[in-house]
């Protein structure tokens, strides 16, 4: 039954990006909401498919390795580096300014945010 729901879901998913990809192609120059559909549905299904990587391994590692929850599981990072590609790609796409252009300012806070975000967690753990 996982199996038959999953199979539907990724089918789904793909489904969507055809639909969007191809009116996106379809309408490249200038920039438009089919491009920005796109990248909002592909920006989706990455964090989508991240989270549920990162919780399979967590799921597993509570149900059968007695509650061990180490980071060295590499679907748990690989779900992880998913779930970050999707949100920077929904970020983008939040940027757009008249459907068109993306805000330089916006684009550049959210870096901004995420680097100081990094050193933060980099002093906490050296200190």
């Amino acid at each position: 039954m996982i199996l038959l729901v999953f199979g539907w879901l990724l089918l789904g998913c793909g489904f969507v990006s055809w639909g969007w990809a191809g009116e996106g192609w379809k309408r490249r120059q200038p920039f438009t909401p089919y491009n920005a559909g796109l990248c909002l549905a592909s920006g989706l299904l990455l964090f989508a498919s991240g989270l549920g990587l990162s919780l399979r391994g967590r799921l597993e590692q509570l149900l059968f390795d007695e509650a061990n929850l180490s980071i060295g599981d590499p679907s748990y990072w690989i779900g992880c580096a998913m779930m970050l590609a999707g949100e920077t790609l929904l970020v983008w796409t939040s940027s757009l300014g008249e459907g068109r252009r993306y805000s330089r300012r916006f684009w550049g806070l959210y870096w901004a945010t995420m680097l100081a975000w990094l050193i933060f967690v980099i002093v906490r753990a050296f200190s």
